[in-house]
């Protein structure tokens, strides 16, 4: 294992039978995925479902992988995007709720609310805008990204 596992025993006596049981503790968040360094994190990392291990998806993988660098897909700039791209009433209606609901928010430009709340970064729309406000978000090859 890539991290040290320790066992906690308990020894209990039930109706006259001796019951031992062995409990390992989960590991921090940060120390995640816990692996089989013989087959490497993408094969040999697992999670527990009901009474038995599977396998880790590799987007499980990278998803421990992704948190440990800080990486956030959703907030990627998509190049050669622009405010054209989206839907303008849904997006309308977007930035209206945030000035009704944000009032610190509400005082900047649509610009900066835009910016600010990751629809825009980088002077191009990010990932999630295209998902949430496009009308065909699969004429980028956001999984390419």
């Amino acid at each position: 294992m890539e991290s040290i596992v320790k066992l906690l025993f308990t020894i209990a006596e039930i109706d006259k039978h001796i019951v031992l049981s062995a409990e390992i503790p989960g590991v921090p968040l940060s120390l995640r995925p816990v692996y089989y360094k013989g087959r490497g994190p993408l094969k040999g990392s697992y999670i527990r479902v009901g009474e038995s291990d599977e396998p880790m998806t590799a987007y499980e993988v990278y998803s421990y992988d992704a948190y440990h660098k800080g990486i956030h897909d959703d907030r990627r700039p998509v190049a050669e995007s622009d405010l054209s791209f989206l839907d303008g009433e849904l997006l309308s209606q977007y930035i209206a709720r945030i000035k009704n609901t944000r009032v610190n928010l509400s005082k900047l430009p649509d610009d900066d609310i835009l910016r600010l709340s990751g629809i825009v970064k980088e002077g191009a729309l990010t990932v999630a805008a295209l998902l949430a406000f496009s009308h065909y978000p699969q004429s980028f090859s956001l999984s390419l990204l």
